[in-house]
């Protein structure tokens, strides 16, 4: 390789590096399919580019999304809203989105979510909902996502969550739960949830889940309950021992824990 040579590899490889700095988020450098608002927007954009599937609103001062806010783009298959100041979401503010895979909504004052918000959103593969203020989520928000495998709450204030919030999701993979202020875990939550694989409920104010937690959970393999005041009696056919759960995150293989009792 010549001297030239070198020299122009060097300088290519010092140009991604730099250029890989300036991309560190998705945001950063958009694509052709990607149209990216920032916080001199005031309202959604009733007309996005041809040929744009993704949308992002960043650190905008948009107060509340309204029913048919994207209704004119139905092309858009992610959707993510983020660090803004929304405090609502009104009933049909995503109608239209009949190809919408992947939505966010993260790092903002919004404290409640109207029932039915994400109707007929039938292709939704995940839903990202973190560092919120939610503080329960009620029966029916989720009805209709059959495809739905991978859902995030995390991070929020959720205290409460009715009996078959989860029922209709019967393809979800994880179900992300951590840094909410849950008190207490009920079984029916779970109960259709049989392709689950992933369960997290780390950093709550769990001092005990049900004992047959796992009973409708046969795909399991990872289950985060560190950080809450949980005792536990695990069996299985070759251990038999009281944990206190200062960490847990379990990798489970052939539903290896074949019973658990919680010590009150």
């Amino acid at each position: 390789m010549s001297r030239g040579e070198i020299i122009v590899l060097i300088l290519s490889l010092l140009f991604e590096a730099s250029l890989n700095q300036l991309c560190e988020r998705e945001t950063d450098c958009p694509k052709e399919n990607q149209d990216v608002f920032s916080s001199s927007t005031t309202e959604i954009p009733s007309l996005l580019r041809p040929g744009v599937t993704e949308f992002f609103l960043l650190s905008s001062p948009i107060a509340t999304i309204p029913k048919g806010a994207f209704v004119k783009n139905p092309q858009l298959e992610k959707v993510e809203l983020l660090s803004t100041t929304t405090t609502s979401i009104e009933t049909g503010a995503f109608e239209g989105l009949v190809d919408l895979k992947h939505i966010e909504i993260s790092s903002t004052p919004l404290t409640w979510i109207p029932v039915r918000v994400f109707k007929d959103l039938s292709n939704l593969e995940k839903i990202t909902l973190k560092l919120n203020k939610l503080r329960s989520l009620e029966k029916g928000l989720f009805d209709g996502l059959d495809k739905l495998t991978e859902l995030q709450l995390n991070g929020n204030e959720i205290g409460s969550i009715e009996d078959g919030t989860f029922d209709g999701l019967e393809n979800l993979l994880v179900l992300h739960l951590a840094k909410n202020n849950l008190s207490a875990v009920s079984t029916h939550w779970f109960s259709n949830l049989n392709k689950l694989q992933i369960l997290r409920l780390y950093e709550n104010q769990l001092t005990s889940v049900p004992e047959d937690i796992f009973q409708n959970l046969p795909n399991l393999k990872e289950i985060g309950l560190h950080g809450n005041q949980i005792y536990f009696h695990i069996k299985t056919n070759s251990i038999n021992c009281f944990w206190r759960i200062i960490f847990l995150q379990v990798c489970l293989k052939d539903s290896s824990l074949a019973s658990l009792s919680v010590l009150r």
